[in-house]
């Protein structure tokens, strides 16, 4: 009852607070220069767009067409004068070939409101909010009704004015918009104030009650033989937030910065503010600065302990009543780990997952961490950057820092240790170093400010990893004998130095065979000798590609100098590279490459696991989460290298969205979408992961205010979302047989993947995404062929479908035509592809083209793709247990066979709940069908999932 009244509070203060009544106060007209109500007038910040009306149906629309990148590619409006209060804004867009050269999905095609104070300054981006558009749009859609709320008390954050853009930032194509308008909204939709402190405070008392009420419960069911680990990590989020809502409270009773507060700590550099709870300094940058409602927060991480209290309460109720133990056991005692077929193995060959915290800081609270799971120390885990491994007074051993990485170990037995190896930023290189060689350093590097080309620098590195293997080799008091060695982090390689460009040179000489004329005709130079020759990341194919290609190799040189450095000291020791998946994402060739020698399928030679660092995002686009980046950096892996496994470092799956409602304000993400994305990651081959979120009590270093900035969608600001990480973990543990075997899965037909296109060409890149959403619902692993594959072995290939791919080596073209003059079955998408070699040289493709076996079609949408695959699958005659359709939206289902023993797993990857009908193979439905998650059996016909369900099936035929 005393719960009952504290929700009713809260409804009560909701509907304290009332709106005006509708009120519309700008409608864009798009008439030539005028708008009713605030006759605002269109005008472009630069002439690099055309804009034009056209009518839309019922009503006239701006249309703006770009032919360049731009960031100024905008049409925008006067100032609208604001009074501050809740309004609407309403319209209608559609795109037309919009392609973008920026990685953020959020700047492409949109709407934004800006804000400007009284003297019309333009304070967007000035201390409190970015500013609110529309979600992007990518190439062309039909027209989308779109709709958000601005929630800004002008009084309190200086806005006085408003201003319309339409804009293509920096994107190429046609941008239409329609029904623009800013109303003030009915009285319904509004939203009300935050609570007060003293309600929240009166709801500390029955969360501790409930939280004491849980624990004995436990306690009960772990009597009875219950393992309660899920239920255990619900009472340690619950314990851990009791302290985390009181900061709240406390920062909302601090109040907000007095005026200029924080452009003062900002103007003094690098000023220092400890993170401590109860620093009044902290909590006005960590919540008021970023947080302008910590009562709000507060109320929502109140409500949310209290229901995941309830609802584990429940959950160990039915357990109960049901007797015995109905869920397996955990794999615990992880004594002797080897990485071994594409996992961690204990002694007993038991598959063992690996979690922890990435920029934990060491404030996770143990018990937290405990009841998580977590299974891996060093590194950022621990807290600190293991990244100067080396005395900073002389040039010395570095026994200090291995006692020190020794004694992380100890701390956390138990543990497999991954310490995180940046050795050449500015701040940790040592004046000794700096005088030891003062040409051993080189700019533009991330992360390693080494000359990776002076043979002193590479001296020094290898020498500087052999003496930490040697002392980490035989480390003590940790029961898991494993050190994961990070060799670099997001690395991206494009210094160039005198020793870099002798380097090249000579590479050069030997790629052309000493023919200067040859590399003439292709760079459109006229060098009279190879020592002239220059690096050109911008020029023609030929000459970006030739960098690209000597960069990637140098650096896969240092990368395999250094493992060799570990690997005789420690033969034990994992070795893998915190790689950023940036082949899926849509870029220009300005830069070419941007990472610089980046070669995944090269990395695959230096490590032991395939190392990565992922980013997804809940309700992107027709999707209910944002999939494809994790899908197929991870599905690429598998397909280079299936025995090893997969460890994400630096999982960034937990991104809060704006409230549509109200801007100002942070939603939470749902339990639903960590789950299957932490599953999602797991299916396709992730074996160990690192979550990142910023700590409430990390350390801030201004001017860089990044962690205050994240600390509002952080993990420690969300209940329900860190729940659902440390339940979708213990699952995943209870679960290794089942979730090991879909990662591993072969598939005889495959999508091709040409690395000089990736290189070359942005359309490559963006169609290579569009053709794997078209085929990753086909029920069937999705597995790529790589131009460097295909000249190795294509005996256990009998399809392959290759999207527009313009550039191919002449090597991997010859191969695939012999392919294909056996009777190899090959779809190829687009014109162009294979059109020129891999230096841009014209390339007749009619020896291929009139092949009985190959087909040429034009570019492809999803479903075309989808269509095509599935063709393809059914002339292989791949095994598939289970089938399902495209009409069963956007569903991704496999299954795997063996001994008898069915396993399937089902995850909705679509915006909206749907149905999916699943068709056994020969008719034959299986035997004792259950659902693993809740052991319960379950009907073979039509199978509902919400939109991110998730689905694991076992059974037998």
């Amino acid at each position: 009852m005393k719960r009952m009244l504290i929700s009713f509070g809260f409804l009560m203060a909701l509907a304290a607070h009332a709106s005006p009544q509708f009120r519309e106060i700008f409608r864009a007209d798009f008439r030539p220069a005028a708008v009713k109500g605030a006759q605002a007038v269109w005008h472009p910040m630069a002439p690099t767009i055309l804009a034009e009306t056209e009518t839309a149906g019922a009503s006239p629309a701006v249309k703006l067409t770009a032919e360049t990148f731009s960031p100024a590619n905008r049409l925008c409006s006067e100032l609208i004068p604001y009074r501050g209060g809740p309004l609407r804004v309403t319209c209608r867009l559609r795109a037309e070939d919009v392609v973008s050269r920026d990685v953020d999905a959020w700047e492409r095609a949109i709407v934004i409101v800006d804000y400007f104070d009284e003297a019309k300054a333009n304070i967007t981006y000035r201390g409190w909010k970015y500013h609110d558009s529309f979600a992007f749009l990518v190439g062309t859609t039909s027209w989308t009704a779109q709709s958000w709320m601005l929630d800004l008390p002008g009084k309190e954050t200086g806005v006085a004015y408003l201003r319309v853009d339409l804009c293509l930032y920096n994107a190429k194509g046609t941008f239409i918009v329609a029904d623009l308008a800013l109303a003030s909204p009915a009285a319904s939709e509004t939203l009300a104030g935050p609570p007060t402190g003293s309600s929240i405070q009166s709801g500390l008392g029955p969360l501790a009650t409930d939280l004491s009420g849980l624990e004995a419960q436990i306690s009960i069911a772990e009597a009875k033989g219950l393992d309660c680990r899920e239920a255990r990590v619900t009472l340690a989020v619950g314990r851990c937030f009791q302290g985390y809502i009181q900061d709240d409270i406390e920062a909302g009773k601090a109040g907000p910065p007095a005026a200029g507060e924080v452009a003062a700590l900002v103007a003094k550099g690098q000023g220092r503010l400890l993170g401590l709870p109860r620093s009044d300094a902290f909590l006005r940058i960590n919540h008021q600065f970023v947080q302008p409602d910590p009562f709000s927060l507060a109320a929502r991480e109140l409500c949310e302990c209290l229901d995941l209290c309830a609802s584990a309460s429940r959950d160990l109720d039915r357990r109960m009543a049901a007797g015995g133990n109905d869920v397996p056991p955990l794999a615990d005692g992880q004594v002797g780990l080897r990485v071994a077929d594409g996992a961690f193995l204990n002694e007993a060959g038991v598959p063992v997952f690996l979690f922890g915290f990435n920029f934990d800081g060491g404030k996770l609270e143990n018990s937290l961490r405990a009841a998580l799971g977590a299974t891996s120390c060093g590194g950022f885990f621990g807290g600190g950057i293991s990244a100067n491994y080396m005395d900073s007074s002389k040039e010395a051993p570095i026994s200090a820092q291995a006692d020190r990485m020794a004694q992380q170990m100890k701390d956390h037995p138990g543990q497999a240790a991954d310490f995180l190896f940046m050795l050449w930023q500015p701040a940790s290189i040592p004046p000794w170093l700096k005088a030891w060689s003062p040409t051993g350093l080189a700019q533009g590097n991330h992360f390693s400010d080494m000359d990776l080309d002076n043979p002193r620098s590479l001296q020094l590195d290898a020498r500087i990893f052999t003496q930490a293997a040697a002392a980490l080799a035989h480390h003590e008091g940790t029961t898991v004998p494993l050190v994961l060695y990070n060799l670099s982090n997001e690395p991206k390689f494009l210094s160039s130095t005198d020793f870099t460009l002798t380097r090249y040179r000579q590479w050069l000489k030997l790629q052309y065979h000493g023919d200067l004329t040859r590399l003439n005709t292709l760079y459109g130079s006229h060098y009279t000798d190879f020592a002239q020759a220059q690096r050109n990341p911008q020029g023609n194919p030929a000459q970006r590609y030739d960098w690209l290609t000597f960069n990637q190799e140098r650096v896969t040189g240092l990368y395999l100098s250094e493992r060799k450095a570990i690997k005789e000291q420690d033969p034990r020791a994992a070795i893998h590279l915190k790689l950023m998946p940036t082949y899926w994402q849509i870029r220009d060739l300005v830069n070419a490459d941007p990472d610089g020698g980046i070669n995944i399928e090269r990395m695959a030679e230096v490590e032991d696991l395939m190392g990565v660092d992922q980013t997804l995002r809940e309700a992107q686009g027709d999707y209910g989460f944002a999939f494809q980046s994790q899908g197929l950096s991870l599905d690429f892996m598998k397909s280079i290298a299936p025995a090893k496994p997969v460890i994400d470092s630096e999982w960034h799956g937990i991104q809060g969205q704006s409230d549509p409602a109200a801007p100002s304000r942070i939603l939470p993400v749902s339990p639903d979408y960590v789950t299957a994305a932490v599953w999602h990651a797991a299916l396709h081959g992730v074996r160990a992961m690192e979550a990142w979120y910023w700590s409430r009590y990390w350390d801030i270093s201004l001017p860089d205010l990044e962690p205050a900035q994240e600390f509002s969608h952080s993990l420690l600001t969300q209940p329900r979302a860190l729940e659902a990480l440390g339940r979708a973990w213990v699952q995943i543990r209870r679960h290794g047989g089942f979730v090991l075997p879909f990662a591993q899965m072969p598939c005889p037909v495959r999508l091709f993947f040409s690395e000089p296109s990736r290189l070359l060409s942005a359309t490559a890149r963006s169609e290579f995404v569009t053709a794997y959403e078209g085929v990753d619902f086909m029920d069937a692993p999705v597995r790529m062929l790589t131009d460097t594959q295909a000249t190795q072995d294509l005996r256990e290939v009998k399809g392959i479908l290759a999207p527009p791919s313009p550039y191919l080596g002449e090597p991997a073209y010859q191969a695939l035509l012999a392919y294909a003059r056996v009777g190899g079955s090959l779809v190829v998408v687009g014109d162009s592809t294979f059109g020129m070699t891999e230096r841009g040289e014209p390339r007749a493709t009619d020896n291929l083209r009139n092949l009985p076996s190959v087909r040429w079609i034009k570019a492809a949408d999803r479903a075309s793709y989808a269509r095509v695959f599935e063709e393809l699958l059914e002339g292989a005659r791949a095994p598939r247990p289970v089938r399902t359709s495209a009409d069963d939206g956007a569903v991704e289902c496999r299954a795997v066979v063996k001994d008898g023993a069915l396993s399937v797993y089902l995850i909705n990857l679509g915006d909206r709940e749907t149905t999916v009908t699943l068709r056994w193979e020969g008719g034959k439905a299986p035997r004792h069908l259950r659902n693993l998650l809740t052991g319960l059996p379950i009907s073979p016909g039509p199978v509902k999932l919400e939109r991110c369900g998730l689905l694991l099936l076992a059974g037998s035929f």
